[in-house]
């Protein structure tokens, strides 16, 4: 038996989906974006993991978390909340993975190789995207479905935890006012 491996050109061999979904991103001003630029020039972006990674592993780890969300929305989707696409507010795009009508609250699903010991409150990247997600579906509450594929870096293998967040209107009024003061100063607005 003889067995050779080959460089795989990611952009042409890794699967990728062959139908638009709603994770395609429409043009124009995304919240995302708008956090990354936040992040970027206060210097978080410098400071978080994975900045060893090349920029193909960092590609890699994101097609993971989109295929997770969208799996996770697929193949669950009598039991999950609907997968909305995209919402606009205030001229800012955003993309909430789901909603629950009843109750009314966001749902966020995310695949991630950070820790399980570090809390979703505790990342202020993901805080600030829920929080606005919340400001533009109206809700004050979130549930948040986190695969951690190394778990606690222990050994233990992957975890999967839900986390239910309340925020006060002002936490959701304040960051939205951070987010939009933001894009004007940009000239983005």
């Amino acid at each position: 038996m003889e067995c050779k491996e080959f460089e795989l050109e990611l952009d042409l061999h890794f699967p990728k989906n062959p139908t638009p979904t709603d994770l395609n991103r429409s043009p124009g001003l995304h919240v995302t974006d708008i956090i990354k630029d936040i992040m970027d020039q206060s210097g978080m972006l410098s400071s978080i993991g994975g900045n060893s990674w090349g920029p193909n592993q960092l590609w890699l780890a994101g097609e993971v978390g989109f295929m997770w969300e969208e799996i996770f929305s697929s193949a669950l989707k009598a039991r999950l909340p609907n997968r909305i696409g995209e919402i606009e507010v205030d001229g800012v795009i955003m993309s909430p993975d789901g909603l629950d009508v009843e109750p009314w609250e966001l749902w966020e699903y995310k695949a991630v190789w950070s820790s399980s010991k570090r809390k979703p409150v505790d990342i202020w990247k993901w805080m600030t995207q829920v929080k606005a997600y919340c400001k533009g579906l109206g809700t004050l509450k979130v549930k948040m479905a986190i695969l951690y594929l190394m778990g606690d870096w222990k050994g233990a293998g992957p975890e999967y935890r839900g986390f239910e967040i309340s925020f006060t209107p002002l936490e959701i009024q304040e960051n939205w006012e951070m987010i939009i003061g933001h894009a004007e100063r940009k000239g983005w607005l």
